[in-house]
């Protein structure tokens, strides 16, 4: 978890520490290059998150597939400048944890391969439980009042045990751990049923001139989004509120318009009659909008 950059104002001066906004943007077109090199080697991905995806790596030969996972690696670093940890497993959960262990153990130099059953007897009982994929805090507070410490520990726990622990996922998550793959590869996206675009700023904004352009360059991303998706808006929903970490009364607002007629137009978006209206007329300096 991270804190309020006021609250460490005086580690940040004293470790010398450097300050940068986040740079979304950047980071999802650093995210499309990836994507777009692993697919100049491998067929099919599924995008899992803005930097993490699975591969399908099946149709190569058994002996192959570690030297590819290198390759990939440097293919990255080199086009992309992006170091990258890889995980071989035959199901996702244990690529997760081989991802992990890849990253946490310099002598894998970043690819960690569990597809032996003699591998994963001797590196499962050294990854601790809550790092195994879907095993949150809660969970991993449930099993360790069973003795359950390390994703070993979890593998062996009969799955029905498991599932009456922590729901049908519990018992799935087990198969996954004994190599029974139970979650194939999601190569269509689920349909957006909404899309946001979020930011904090890096300074108080005080004037509508400012506002609008923050806003209008956040409903040129959600644009942008729903065109990637493939969808349409017919409702757009626009809100900001003052810093909680101030000694200033907080203050929040929001205003929604309906288009028309669906649309994923830019420019449509921002000419919105409504858009912006009625959003704040009395605030003195928003921290964060979005759109």
């Amino acid at each position: 978890m991270g804190d309020p950059e006021f609250r460490i104002r005086d580690l940040i001066r004293r470790e010398n520490v450097r300050v940068f906004s986040s740079n979304y943007a950047l980071y999802g077109s650093l995210s499309e290059r990836v994507s777009a090199t692993l697919l100049s080697m491998v067929p099919t991905i599924e995008t899992y998150s803005i930097d993490e995806s699975f591969l399908n790596l099946g149709d190569f030969r058994e002996r192959e597939v570690e030297f590819l996972a290198r390759e990939l690696r440097e293919r990255v670093q080199r086009w992309v400048g992006i170091p990258t940890c890889v995980g071989l497993a035959p199901t996702k959960t244990l690529a997760k944890v081989a991802n992990f262990i890849a990253k946490k153990r310099p002598q894998y130099r970043g690819v960690c391969d569990l597809r032996s059953n003699q591998v994963r007897a001797e590196l499962l009982p050294t990854a601790p439980v809550e790092e195994v994929w879907g095993i949150g805090g809660a969970s991993a507070a449930k099993l360790a009042k069973l003795g359950i410490q390390t994703a070993a520990d979890l593998a062996a726990l009969e799955p029905d045990d498991a599932r009456a622990l922590m729901t049908v996922t519990g018992g799935r998550t087990v198969y996954e751990l004994r190599g029974i793959s139970c979650m194939p590869l999601e190569l269509m996206e689920p349909t957006r049923k909404e899309i946001a675009v979020t930011r904090s700023f890096g300074a108080p904004v005080t004037s509508w001139t400012e506002m609008r352009e923050a806003l209008a360059s956040y409903a040129t991303r959600a644009a942008e989004k729903m065109r990637r998706y493939k969808v349409a808006a017919d409702n757009l929903f626009v809100f900001m509120h003052t810093s909680t970490f101030n000694q200033d009364p907080f203050y929040s607002n929001g205003a929604s318009a309906r288009f028309a007629a669906t649309t994923n137009d830019t420019g449509r978006s921002l000419a919105s009659p409504c858009a912006w209206a009625n959003v704040s007329g009395e605030m003195a300096s928003a921290t964060r909008s979005a759109v």
